[in-house]
């Protein structure tokens, strides 16, 4: 039987990097039995989703930092990422009417 330090443990880890296989990896428990958990136990529903959630945007924070720092020594790439997600000026609009209408 899991105790609640583990449960504890297990969410502190999914609010790093919102990755619940390398955190249950690493306290050797089942992705199965934390879905099981959340299915099952509505408290630690609600805290597995924070959790999650706050990893998510830990993991976009690190990755936004990745893109800026690659632009910052001239990758072009990540330059023109950066301007097309947030400049109005670059920004690329999609049809999408076009794109999917049949021939």
């Amino acid at each position: 039987m899991i105790n609640g330090e583990i449960k504890k443990k297990l969410l502190e880890e999914i609010s790093k990097f919102g990755n619940i296989y390398v955190a249950c990896s690493k306290f050797g428990i089942a992705r199965a039995n934390y879905y099981r958990w959340k299915e099952n136990d509505s408290k630690f529903k609600e805290k597995a989703e924070e959790a999650e959630m706050v990893g998510r945007e830990n993991i976009s924070d690190m990755a936004e930092y990745t893109v800026l720092k690659n632009s910052k020594s001239g990758d072009e790439k990540a330059s023109e990422f950066i301007l097309i997600h947030n400049s109005k000026h670059y920004k690329q609009e999609k049809n999408y009417d076009a794109m999917y209408k049949k021939s």
